[in-house]
């Protein structure tokens, strides 16, 4: 009986260990880079995330890892990737205090469609989006990189080319912060004046 009792407290201590929590630490921060892959952010923090939330429609994934020694008590790091490289790391007290700010925090690329068109005529399409209010918002991507987020959401729309206006945020938009023309065929790159199909022209 003391043998069988042994071997499930045995038991018992092995199962704890495996559930234990992969946390990342301020040396395991430092050595995150954007562009690796998820694999490789699983080598530098020794586990799996805390928590994963998968964006099947977009091929995108969150993860959100627990620090280990930061400067806040339940700091807590968060890594969004689009398809399979890591593409914003955000840092929540690991290595530095939190600001004081009432902004709610956007994880990925995000933006509201203003205006749509179709043109049949020439198989484009037209869109006028507008970025989140600053004030009300707080995020790290740029006008640039919703027109590449745009190139690769709408790859199967089957289209030649799409005109892009992005706007900050307004009623119904603000400034004009960048405009973007994307080819998706040799047809759409004579269109928008770029050399062959995949280009992106932004001004």
């Amino acid at each position: 009986m003391k043998r069988i009792l042994l071997t499930l407290s045995a038991m018992a201590l092995l199962g704890a260990c495996s559930e234990a929590e992969t946390t990342l630490s301020k040396e395991e921060f430092e050595q995150l880079e954007e562009g690796m892959t998820h694999g490789e952010v699983i080598e530098v923090a020794g586990g799996q995330a805390a928590d994963t939330i998968d964006d099947g429609a977009l091929g995108g994934k969150e993860l959100t890892y627990k620090g280990e020694g930061g400067v806040e008590k339940d700091s807590e790091v968060y890594l969004y990737f689009e398809g399979e490289k890591l593409s914003m790391i955000v840092d929540s007290g690991l290595m530095e205090k939190e600001p004081e700010d009432d902004r709610e925090l956007i994880m990925s690329i995000d933006y509201e469609v203003v205006e749509e068109k179709e043109n049949t005529d020439n198989n484009s399409l037209n869109l006028r989006v507008k970025l989140p209010s600053k004030e009300e918002y707080l995020y790290n991507f740029s006008a640039e990189d919703v027109v590449n987020y745009i190139k690769e959401s709408h790859k199967e729309g089957g289209y030649d080319a799409i005109w892009v206006n992005v706007h900050s945020a307004g009623d119904p938009f603000g400034d004009n912060l960048a405009s973007g023309r994307i080819a998706y065929t040799q047809k759409g790159a004579a269109m928008i004046g770029a050399d062959k199909a995949g280009e992106v022209i932004i001004e």
